[in-house]
């Protein structure tokens, strides 16, 4: 008689199917969104790099400069 592993006994047998995440339809819209928020995440980051620089280059106070 043959053993059954821990991971066979804990999960039943199941018929794998294999659906996509993102349907085809959509991948193109998607990526678009992905794009969005990635950009909004990179562009949200270099900010607080940004502000002393922009102060220094137009020659105006802090305060100001992160009104840019």
């Amino acid at each position: 008689m043959k053993e059954k592993g821990f991971a066979t006994a804990v999960q039943p047998d199941i018929q794998e199917t294999s659906a996509p995440v993102v349907p085809k339809e959509y991948r193109l819209y998607f990526g678009l969104l992905v794009t969005c928020f990635a950009l909004w995440g990179l562009l949200n980051n270099m900010t607080d790099n940004l502000v002393p620089s922009f102060a220094k280059i137009f020659m105006i106070k802090a305060v100001d400069s992160s009104l840019i």
